[in-house]
């Protein structure tokens, strides 16, 4: 079985929205194509993760138990994505120390720090 990062988002959405429709538009797509991505994972899990009426959304007790590790695969997803974001900006974060002489230290580090800690 297969899951897609797509229909995860797409239960995760649901679920922290309770709403297929604000759930759609959070996502950026209509109701009808979220609701089968909710339908196409439930398939491939074989199990009903909502418990839908005309005037509510619920989790499901399978949804209660799959909520955790979605959301855990998801974090992971993002946190894989997010290295290579960090990584094409170039962006590092620590603390530097510096040790120079006082002259140096009044005449060139301190005019370039403000550059540099932008």
């Amino acid at each position: 079985m297969k899951l897609e990062h797509n229909e995860l988002n797409a239960f995760i959405a649901v679920a922290r929205t309770l709403s297929f429709s604000k759930a759609a538009q959070e996502l950026g797509m209509v109701s009808p194509n979220l609701s089968k991505l909710v339908a196409r994972l439930e398939e491939k899990l074989k199990r009903k993760l909502f418990l839908r009426t005309t005037r509510s959304v619920k989790l499901s007790s399978d949804g209660e138990l799959f909520l955790p590790s979605a959301l855990r695969v998801f974090d992971s997803l993002q946190e894989a994505a997010d290295i290579f974001q960090l990584r094409e900006n170039k962006t590092l974060e620590g603390v530097i120390r510096v040790t120079a002489p006082q002259t140096l230290a009044i005449r060139v580090l301190s005019p370039n720090l403000a550059e540099f800690h932008k």
